[in-house]
């Protein structure tokens, strides 16, 4: 096979990516897999490796491997390398998509053009959901799920789809699009759907977030936008209160009495647990695969799961499985994130739009993440790694023009 066809092979797996993460993880990886399985065929696979060493955060990423390697062989010793590999291939998709997306020919736009308008179907789809209880084949949950089986990555992923929707409209990238996504109309419909999709969802942490990471992204814009949308969000909220049953069903036992609450009361049991296996443990924590399993029955999905294994929160969660240690490189990781978003979402473009909406997601996350394991969610992991890998390197004006000169011969 040569190698316009063995390109044009990589474009259409990064459009099915795109539309499968909003459906089903299995697929996902399955069809990242077969893009790998491309891209070891590509004539210029050695350059492309290569072009690695300049992805933003490969070295935020080693030093995070480097602490989750040491809390692993500290607490399990040999027994527990599989557990090395089982946390770290979150991190393909990162490696993957930077490689894939690298050469700037137009397979980003119409990557995340695929992205962004099936999460805008599962956003409406999930208001319908949410509205008349309408969930044929699967639990029957008060939230919306869009595509998905559970209301948790589905927020998570909307997250991500939203801001990163967001972001292109704010910083007009939608301009550079495929299709009918070009018209401001029609793309500003995508970003409404998005959002749609985020607040049916019904998840408080995920609306909380929500609320950070518009206030932080507006703020990048300017006061001025910041104001319009401080006032704008305000309205929203308030026929929120009054027009949606569900806000008033989610938000009330918080404000009347917060520890009455289920999900609260089972949170706090979550983070005490957490807190006292990190003060045994404070170097290293007890490894990955060492967080106790907790039983607290009325916080229990009936017929989901027995137990909960994790901390409902990522930096309890990665305090008592990390230790001191792990705890610093995630935090290391993800300032590291926010920054090469920040550096890449000045421009009034495409990729300005990409940079802004994916510091957008990344405040979002980080924000719900306090309440919740979100980090831990396979869907969200995805998703938000995939995101990840589509900033560019911080490289001066001539060495990304020869770059992107290189990268186009090696492509013939």
């Amino acid at each position: 096979m040569n190698a316009d066809r063995l390109r044009q092979l990589e474009i259409f797996l990064c459009l099915a990516l795109g539309i499968a993460l909003n459906v089903s993880l299995t697929a996902a990886w399955g069809i990242l897999i077969a893009g790998i399985v491309v891209t070891l065929l590509r004539p210029n696979r050695a350059a492309r490796f290569q072009s690695l060493a300049h992805a933003p955060l490969s070295i935020p990423l080693a030093v995070f491997a480097l602490a989750l390697t040491i809390s692993v062989l500290a607490n399990g010793g040999v027994a527990d390398v599989p557990q090395i590999f089982t946390n770290l291939r979150a991190f393909v998709p990162y490696f993957y998509i930077y490689q894939a997306f690298a050469a700037n020919d137009g397979i980003e736009q119409k990557s995340f053009a695929a992205l962004l308008s099936v999460a805008g179907l599962a956003g409406i789809y999930a208001m319908i959901q949410q509205i008349f209880n309408f969930h044929p084949g699967t639990f029957q949950w008060l939230q919306g799920t869009g595509f998905m089986s559970q209301p948790m990555p589905f927020a998570g992923l909307m997250q991500i789809t939203s801001f990163l929707a967001l972001g292109i409209f704010l910083k007009k990238g939608y301009r550079s699009l495929p299709g009918v996504l070009k018209n401001q109309k029609v793309f500003l419909a995508v970003v409404a759907a998005n959002f749609t999709g985020l607040f049916f969802a019904c998840e408080r942490s995920a609306w909380l977030g929500m609320l950070a990471g518009i206030l932080f992204v507006l703020m990048r814009r300017s006061f001025k936008i910041f104001a319009t949308g401080l006032i704008a969000g305000a309205l929203v909220l308030a026929l929120a209160w009054f027009c949606v049953p569900a806000v008033q069903t989610r938000i009330s036992p918080l404000i009347n009495n917060p520890q009455s609450d289920k999900s609260v009361s089972a949170r706090l049991v979550f983070w005490n647990v957490a807190w006292e296996q990190y003060v045994r443990h404070p170097l290293v924590g007890v490894g990955p695969s060492h967080f106790p399993r907790i039983v607290v029955a009325d916080a229990l999905v009936p017929g989901h799961s027995k137990d909960f294994n994790h901390a409902h929160s990522n930096y309890f969660h990665v305090l008592a499985t990390m230790g001191t240690l792990g705890f610093l490189a995630f935090m290391a990781l993800l300032i590291f994130s926010c920054r090469a978003a920040l550096k890449q979402g000045t421009e009034d473009d495409f990729f300005g739009g990409v940079g802004l909406g994916t510091f957008g997601a990344l405040v979002s996350l980080m924000v719900s993440g306090l309440f919740e394991y979100n980090f831990g969610a396979g869907h969200v992991k995805f998703a938000l790694w995939y995101l990840l890998g589509a900033l560019k390197p911080d490289l001066s004006p001539d060495l990304r023009a020869d770059k992107l000169e290189e990268s186009k011969k090696s492509e013939g």
